[in-house]
């Protein structure tokens, strides 16, 4: 056998039955030979299995997650019996997550398990999704993951209290956390339909802050909505005045200037707007504004012509005598 070990029956049911009695890192150990022995049949393998059940509880989560990769090994082909095997594994996992002791390294790791286990089970950890809320002193990477974790499990039973939650982080000293958060409520937005309009609601409440990032990311989330829902343009066009001086953003300038070109019809501003665009396009760095400022004027000319036309012939005018590409 591998490393000179022949892991046979009697030998295998006799560690099982000693792993108590070996330390913490041996049982690691121990646990993960014993993934090398194959059952013989299915009452053999709900022995072991009630065996490992109390190794799920230990202190150590590098036992917990050691006897939780052996349950899964052990059930692999016993598909009837993993909607049960899951929900067997759910309470040691989360317990790893909540523990205030836990390492940020190891609740990382054990979010990554709990997102494979969501791959296969989505609706695993519905009722649990308030074990996956940031704490303050979480690292960002263990944020981050937890962030990915709460639009995996968002279900319209629980998206309210997750984009509540959610909101507030928009007001992180972390920049990038305040983007992913809002970036989070967009996509659950998209996914759930029934809790879209609390999810605008809470987006455009954001715009109140007057905080660039936060309305630049705003905005971007806000375009996707509207494409797939059309009446959310409405909800942002009256927030566009306000934005345009304050947004500087390249992602967000893009977002606000395609709405304006999409939408523009139902603003009266919009054209002024675009032309105060216009007006500093030769100190814009950015070639996405620039692209995206072409594009919306022109649609906006086939809708509104008579005031879009100087600025329009201004604008193609500057593309052509300065543009490289």
């Amino acid at each position: 056998g591998e490393g000179g070990v022949s892991l046979t029956k009697t030998l295998a049911h006799y560690l099982f039955a000693r792993l108590k009695d070996f330390g913490e890192w041996s049982q690691c150990l121990v646990l993960r030979v014993l993934s090398r022995y194959g059952p013989q049949d299915e009452e053999e393998i709900f022995d072991i299995l009630n065996v490992l059940d109390d190794r799920m509880k230990h202190v150590n989560s590098g036992v917990v997650f050691a006897a939780v990769r052996l349950f899964l090994h052990l059930t692999q082909n016993l598909i009837d019996l993993h909607d049960d095997i899951y929900e067997r594994i759910r309470a040691p996992l989360l317990t790893v997550v909540g523990l205030g002791n836990s390492s940020p390294e190891i609740v990382f790791s054990c979010l990554h398990h709990v997102q494979l286990l969501l791959v296969r089970q989505p609706r695993l950890m519905d009722a649990d999704f308030r074990s996956f809320f940031c704490r303050y002193n979480d690292p960002f990477y263990v944020k981050s993951r937890k962030l990915d974790l709460l639009v995996t499990i968002s279900s319209p039973g629980n998206v309210v209290d997750i984009v509540e939650e959610l909101s507030a982080y928009a007001t992180d000293v972390n920049i990038e956390m305040a983007r992913q958060s809002i970036r989070a409520v967009g996509k659950i937005a998209m996914l759930h339909s029934s809790g879209a309009d609390h999810c605008r609601m809470k987006l455009l409440a954001l715009l109140s802050l007057e905080i660039d990032y936060v309305s630049s990311e705003v905005l971007v989330v806000m375009k996707d909505l509207a494409r797939k829902y059309g009446d959310a343009a409405d909800d942002i066009l009256q927030h566009l005045p306000s934005c345009a001086s304050l947004v500087v953003d390249p992602d967000g300038k893009a977002a606000l200037i395609w709405t304006l070109g999409e939408y523009g019809e139902r603003l009266p501003h919009a054209p002024y707007l675009l032309e105060d665009f216009i007006g500093d396009v030769a100190n814009e760095d950015s070639a996405l504004v620039r692209l995206q400022l072409l594009s919306a004027t022109m649609k906006l000319f086939f809708k509104r012509p008579p005031e879009c036309q100087n600025m329009l012939g201004r604008l193609l005018q500057y593309c052509i005598g300065n543009s490289t590409n």
